[in-house]
């Protein structure tokens, strides 16, 4: 299980984001946080936050994952595998490739 979230500042420009990666027990497996200093809305930071997370499954080995984020925008074009017209749009395609 995979729990992602982000922190925007919009006076800022700037955020930071969390995850938690976790086995079927509960068990933590990876923990990552960033900051990320250039950012230009919380769709943005929700989509960094769920490519950071991604890539680390992907780094320990992790094929199949249940995510569980507060912004289902992210979750439902990655689902969809569609296109993105928000200013997380490249992110957004990096996730499905990953």
């Amino acid at each position: 299980m995979v729990n992602v979230d982000t922190g925007f500042d919009e006076n800022g420009g700037c955020g930071s984001v969390g995850s938690i990666i976790r086995d079927y027990s509960g068990g933590v497996l990876a923990a990552a946080h960033s900051f990320v200093p250039h950012l230009v809305d919380a769709p943005m930071a929700e989509a960094y936050a769920l490519q950071e997370e991604l890539m680390l499954a992907q780094h320990i080995g992790c094929n199949r994952l249940i995510i569980q984020s507060d912004y289902m925008d992210v979750i439902q074009i990655m689902k969809d595998r569609d296109f993105s017209t928000n200013s997380a749009a490249a992110i957004d395609d990096d996730c499905n490739i990953i």
